[in-house]
């Protein structure tokens, strides 16, 4: 009886590590057909990023925004990944402002300059205006006159 018992054992314990080596080789298939795909694409990204692809869809970046006090004048900072032509340059009053209007962009400008106060310029706010316009509004303590507008190479 106890020989019966140990044979079943046994069996029971191949096939075991039998099922255990069938799982573990489904498993390493698994994973080997995921990582083909993932290789597949990590190829095609790859190239598409030597060849340029993404950069063409990309839109310019705003890095940082700062503003200057002169004394006679304030000048308003805004520093772009890449060079963009504006839209639209419009003072506003009451309340005083100015909008600049830009093509679509990511902002990625840190957030704690939009309360720093800077000569004439009280604050700014921004967003997207609709789908391919970017607007700056920049708030003023009274008027003023858009003196220059500069596009500077990055």
């Amino acid at each position: 009886m106890n020989k019966l018992i140990l044979i079943y054992l046994h069996v029971v314990i191949k096939l075991n590590i039998l099922n255990n080596l069938i799982i573990r080789l489904n498993k390493m298939y698994f994973l080997r057909c995921i990582s083909k795909r993932y290789s597949i694409w990590l190829g095609i990204l790859l190239v598409a990023k030597v060849v340029g692809i993404t950069a063409v869809y990309a839109k310019p970046v705003v890095f940082d925004v700062r503003s200057y006090d002169h004394g006679e004048f304030t000048r308003f900072v805004i520093d772009l990944s890449e060079k963009v032509e504006h839209k639209k340059i419009l003072p506003l009053m009451d309340p005083y402002r100015i909008v600049i209007d830009l093509p679509g962009l990511i902002w990625q400008a840190p957030p704690e300059r939009q309360s720093e106060k800077e000569g004439l310029i009280a604050s700014f706010h921004h967003g997207l205006f609709n789908a391919d316009t970017y607007r700056v509004v920049i708030d003023l303590e009274g008027p003023a006159v858009v003196k220059n507008f500069l596009m500077l190479p990055p």
